[in-house]
Formats: C-alpha cells, structure tokens, sequence
C-alpha cells in the first residue's frame, strides 16, 4: 500500500525557525528537478504558448496597481523632494510627494483630494499613464535597486479609496450662490464630445461657478476614447463613470446621441441658440488607413483600430450600453499593423477574441518603437510577436477571405530616413488584419460643423497651445483634435487649460501678456547684462484693484517704515479716478503716482499715453485726484510730446504736488529682413509700439527733468529714465530733481 503523505528525512531541519548549516552537499538528478518544478512554479512555462488562455479575460494586468499593504511601503520610500521633478513632469502639474504623503500617513481622502483637485480624471490617469515617460521618469530614486516610485499605482490607489467612500463632489462653499454671481456666469456654454478634455474642461468650469454647462456626444455612452479605445483589462469602465458622476455632482448636464455635424450639431448653429463660448473635444473620430486596405472589409477579415476597439469595449465592459454586443470572432493567425499604444491594445485585446497568435508588425525598428514601455511589455508578457522593418505592400485574399500580406523590408539610414527595399519582399499568412495607423478628421461633414474655424495644413483645428482658443475666439479646442496633445493626461490638461481661457473670456478679463524684454538696437549684437537699451511691450496686468489693494496693505503692515507709492491708471473719468485713488490710500498707500504715460498699448483704450499729452486732461485729472485724496499725488509724465515742460506746468495747476519724468519713449525696435518685426508674438508675428527703456533713453529724461526744473523751480520732480549707477544719479539730481527712482 502506498504512502499518500510522509515526512523527508530532514523534516524537522525545514520547519524549524533556525534551521542547522546542512552537514552534507544535496544531490539530485537535474532531470528530477525538470520533471517536478511546474509543481512548484507560479509563473508561466518559458517555453509554453498556450500556458495562459487570454480568450474572454478582460481582468486587470496592470502590474503597477497595488494593495494597502503595498502602497504603505511604496509610499514610505518617497523622498519628498523640496524641488520635485516627478511634478514637473506632470502635464496636470499634480503635487505628488503631497498625495504620497497623505498616503504614507493613511490619509487616503487627504490624497484623492490632492490628485482629483488638478486632475478630475485622476483615477483614469493613474491606471493608463505612461508614467515612465512622464512623472517616474524624473524620480531621483530612478538609479536605486527598488527603482523610481510606482507614482502611477500609488495615485490609482489613493482614488480608487476614495472612489469606495462615495463621497459626492460639491460646488466651493466659498463661491457666492448662483443667484449671487453676475449674469456671466450663467452663460450658456457647450463642449463637443464627452472624452477626457471635455470632462476635465467641464469640471473646472463648474468648480469656478458656472451653472449652464452642457456636453453633447454622438455616442449612447460617455467617456470617448477612455471608454471606446482602452480596453477593459486596463481601463475598466466603472472607473469612466465614476468620474462622470463627480463631474455631474457639479451640476453640468450630458445629452447623448448629438454629433458634431451638419445635421446635427454646428458651431453656427449653437451660437445661434445661445452659448457663450464652445470647447470642441471630438478627439480624431476617423482611422488612417493605408490605400492597399480601400476595399478591405470587415467580412473578408480586415479591422481598423477605430471599429475594433469599440466592438471590444461594447462587449467586455459592463454598463457601458444597454445592448447585448458581442466580441469580435477572431481565430487562427491576427496581424497588427503599427507600434503605438493603439496598436498593442489591438493586439492584446485579439488575443482575448479568439486569436491564437498575435503578430505586430511595423515599418520601423525597435528604436523608433512609439508605445511606451509599459505597454510594449504587456504585449510582450502576453506572447505577442513583434516583427520590425516591415512595409506592407499588397493583401492577398482567396474566396473572399484575407489570406495574409506581402511585405517590402525597409532599412532606416543614419539621419532616420527610411526606404522600401522592393527586392526583399515577405509573405505573412494571416486570418484577420488590424489597421492601428493613427487616426485624423476626414469627413467633410465633421469640417464643415466647425465652420468659420480656420485649419491648418493637417487638417485640423488652428489652436493656440497656451489658450486652447481657436481662430474665432468663442471656440476652444483640446485633446486629440488640437493636434499637440497624445495621452489622456495631455488631453486632460487641454481642457483645464481650456476652462481657464474660457473664464477669462466669458468674464471679459484682460489677459496679461508677460513682459517681452529685449536687447536694443542701438549698441550693436550685444546680448546679455550691460546692454544700452531694451524695448518692452508688456500690456495690462491681469490682476484685479482687490489684488493690489491688498498687496499694498501687506507691504505697509510688513514695512511700516517703507514709503509705498500706488501707481494709477484709467481712462479719463472722474469716477473712475477719484474711486480708485480713495481706495489706494484707505489701504495705506503713502503717495499716489498717475500713469498718464505709458505707451504699451494703453493709448488705444484711451488709457496711460493717451491722457498724458494734453495739457488740460492732466491738469483735470490731478484735480480730480487732490479732491478725493490727502497724500501726495505725481503725475507720470510721457516723454513723447513736443514740451514736457508744459505739461508738468498744468500737473502744478491741477495742483499736483510734483511729477515723474519721465515715462518710456514710445518705440518700434527693429524689422527683420523677411519683414517682420521684433519683437514679434504669435503666429502671426504681430507687435505693438513698446516702451524703450535703459540708457538708450537717459538724455531724454535729463533733458526732461531739466526743462521742468527750469521753467518751475521748486517744484518736485522724481526723476526716472536710465538710472544705473550713483554717478548717473548724481547728474539727474545737478539738472533739478528731488528724489531718485531706480527701477
């Protein structure tokens, strides 16, 4: 009778806690050890290509996600970085050694809030982002033996907490009511396609307190390619609606079944029903496709990524439509045209369609590979065939039915340029063929919807990348469409860049265009400190009054000592000036100072230069302004006059307790020999006069500070204009003036 169990001779040595130094070397045959291994092994046979059956399981394979235990010890190794570059690697800019930390400290709702407060879809992103090349790619324990953070599976943990507490997402108590907002706010506003940049644009939008925002998509189901592209086993589709519900926590409102179409949906026509302002997230609805596949259908075997995927999606993942979709019927031998994430996504998902054997096949070499490394290797785990230097050229069929494709082998030179070699040509026998070659907007009917929008050579959108503002400055663009952006985090980032632009636009803020400084004409090719001249175009600030009242308050409380002199600007109206001016100094400020000079773009609004060079509109308006105020008040005079002189004479009408000369000389720097000028912005090269500034302008003011002093002794002048040493100084005070700015 046979053992069914029994103890090894060494029995006691295996379970004891401290087991003796053996006495004597083991012996085994190694055949022994082959035969009994798969008894022991956890992982699949090297060798094995049917060990795994991937057919209908869509279950997750991220090797990132993690348990609590796991994320614990995960989040303990963050070093914390003072200066952290995983967060400038970020598109959405998450604070990511924060949400660690909140981790690290079981605070897991501290973390979701961190991450969802930047990113709405924070949970998609921690589960698709290719963090390698992106925030993990900068950790500064990427050289450790551990490796970089698992950033991605910490911030998928973190949400996926939260996403369990089923806490709802709620508008910003510290907003007034609606009721309470201006009518602004109640504008009508519309985004096109329910994707990640619509998603993202919406939720910010809500959160800043608009009230009327509506998401039209063409599909009966929301989330857009995260939904459509990214199959289950990666991106489950609770995770896209979860995100959905927080966003319509916020009140905005998905109508589905609406298309951006002539038929349907058209720039042309939403204006004409009421909205504001329009963000167009479509993403690239259609597939490109190589002219060999133009007759190519999906009876005869032939799939493009664009009616694969959703087909995969419809039928694995749940919720996603009340229909009753079946997986694509695949068998035998699939080929997968491309190297992108796409195409590995198509190649994982035919294997659980069926397909015994998966080959990719692309046109360049593993060097050139676009996938990221996360999702090259989940195709390679999942035994995959990977076949470079490969161009198709011809599909060959037989009774109506694909049978596989001829292939030229390419070469790709030193400078990257590839060619077909048409001597080398290969025949893979293929069952199905899946085209994942990028994707575009070629439907006229698409192009026309967005009417008057201009295009660019490739067909889509003129967009500015900083705004997200098309050519017509009511419509918005982000995601795929926009042309810039190729992840969901890219896409995600557009529509909160976006939903900002809007606010400023819908608000009608002038926005701030940062100080364009250059080097100037007049001393040569000189670049770098000690240049003689520098030309500035920079316009309005963006801050509001609040913010420099405040700002002038805190100086003062900060430097009591300090005298703080508020610098003015309107257009000319009593009320305006007198308001401010009252404001200025109830917030402490020690003098006043009129820009009634500067002559960046201000003179076109009847601001700055355009109140400075008549003599009666300064004398009124420093009237104005000793009728509301007890300080001190300076008019800043503008050099770009025939007599400076008599116009710091009706300041000291207009009682005036002194002036400022001078201001910028109003200015173009320079033309390019193509004809454009510098400094120029935007793409359309455009400039505007600017303030030339420096010592280029120093015998200007002397000559300035002199002819006032001249012609009204006594009188107090605050010199500016090219100040840059004590000796300089010095000759500004010998030609009359009382006190210094040095900027």
């Amino acid at each position: 009778m046979s053992k069914v169990s029994f103890d090894p001779p060494d029995i006691e040595n295996i379970l004891s806690l401290n087991p003796l130094t053996p006495r004597f070397a083991n012996v085994k045959a190694t055949t022994e050890t082959k035969k009994y291994k798969k008894l022991w092994k956890r992982n699949d046979n090297k060798n094995c290509n049917s060990c795994h059956n991937y057919f209908k399981d869509f279950s997750d394979i991220k090797p990132t996600t993690l348990s609590e235990r796991a994320a614990l010890r995960e989040a303990g190794r963050c070093l914390k970085c003072a200066d952290a570059p995983c967060q400038k690697s970020c598109p959405t800019q998450l604070d990511i050694k924060s949400f660690i930390t909140s981790i690290a400290n079981k605070n897991y709702y501290g973390a979701a809030k961190a991450i969802l407060s930047d990113n709405p879809l924070g949970l998609t992103c921690g589960m698709v982002c290719p963090t390698s090349d992106l925030c993990e790619g900068g950790c500064n324990l990427a050289a450790v033996e551990e490796g970089p953070i698992n950033i991605g599976g910490l911030q998928q943990f973190a949400v996926e907490v939260f996403k369990q507490m089923k806490i709802p997402q709620i508008r910003d108590p510290s907003l007034p009511s609606i009721e309470n907002l201006p009518n602004s706010y109640r504008a009508k506003i519309a985004l096109l396609g329910c994707g990640p940049a619509s998603i993202s644009c919406a939720t910010f939008l809500a959160r800043l307190g608009y009230s009327d925002i509506t998401i039209f998509e063409k599909n009966n189901y929301v989330g857009g390619l995260s939904s459509s592209e990214i199959p289950q086993f990666r991106l489950p589709y609770d995770v896209v609606d979860f995100e959905i519900q927080l966003m319509k926590d916020l009140g905005v409102k998905v109508e589905l079944g609406q298309a951006l179409s002539e038929s349907q949906l058209t720039i042309s026509k939403l204006r004409k029903d009421g909205y504001a302002a329009i963000f167009i997230g479509i993403g690239l609805p259609d597939p490109r496709k190589s002219g060999i596949f133009a007759n190519m259908t999906e009876e005869k075997g032939f799939y493009t990524s664009k009616s694969f995927l959703p087909k995969v999606a419809l039928a694995s993942k749940a919720g996603m439509c009340s229909c009753k979709p079946y997986l694509p019927k695949l068998h035998g031998k699939v080929i997968v045209l491309g190297c992108g994430d796409t195409a590995m996504d198509c190649a994982t998902s035919a294997l659980r369609c069926g397909a015994k054997r998966v080959y990719i096949v692309f046109r360049r070499g593993f060097n050139n590979f676009r996938a990221v490394p996360e999702e090259m290797e989940a195709a390679k785990k999942e035994r995959c065939e990977f076949i470079p230097f490969m161009s198709p050229k011809e599909v060959l069929e037989r009774n109506g039915r694909i049978t596989g494709i001829r292939f030229a082998k390419t070469e790709v030179d030193e400078n990257g340029q590839m060619t077909e070699d048409e001597d080398q040509l290969v025949v893979l026998k293929a069952d199905f063929i899946i085209s994942a070659f990028g994707s575009l907007v070629s439907e006229d009917e698409v192009k026309n919807a967005m009417k008057p929008i201009k295009f660019t050579k490739y067909n889509l959108p003129e967009v500015d990348f900083v705004t997200m503002q098309t050519s017509e400055k009511d419509v918005f663009c982000g995601g795929d469409i926009a042309g810039n952006s190729e992840m969901t985090v890219e896409a995600v980032n557009d529509g909160k860049q976006a939903s900002w632009f809007m606010h400023m636009y819908l608000q009608d803020y002038i926005t701030n265009v940062s100080p364009r400084i250059i080097r100037g004409s007049t001393f040569g090719q000189n670049y770098g400190p000690g240049l003689g001249s520098f030309l500035n175009i920079e316009l309005i600030s963006e801050k509001t009054e609040k913010y420099w009242y405040e700002s002038i308050k805190e100086l003062k409380r900060d430097f009591p000592e300090k005298v703080v002199i508020a610098s003015l600007m309107c257009s000319f109206n009593k009320e305006d000036w007198q308001k401010l001016a009252k404001r200025a100094q109830e917030a402490g400020a020690n003098a006043i100072e009129l820009n009634l000079s500067c002559p960046h773009g201000m003179g076109e609004v009847n601001m700055g230069l355009a109140c400075g060079t008549v003599p009666e509109t300064v004398k009124q308006i420093s009237k104005w302004l000793k009728e509301a105020v007890s300080i001190p008040v300076f008019p800043k005079l503008t050099p770009n006059v025939t007599d400076i002189a008599l116009i710091a004479e009706a300041a000291k009408e207009g009682n005036a307790d002194g002036v400022t000369a001078t201001n910028t000389v109003s200015g173009l720097m320079g033309i390019k020999p193509d004809g454009t000028p510098w400094a120029a912005v935007g793409k359309k090269r455009t400039t505007t006069y600017g303030g030339v500034s420096g010592n280029a302008i120093r015998p200007i003011a002397l000559k300035a500070v002199g002819s006032i002093s001249k012609k009204l002794p006594k009188f107090p002048v605050m010199a500016t204009g090219g100040i840059d040493s004590a000796e300089v100084g010095l000759q500004f005070l010998m030609a009359g003036a009382s006190v210094l700015q040095v900027r």
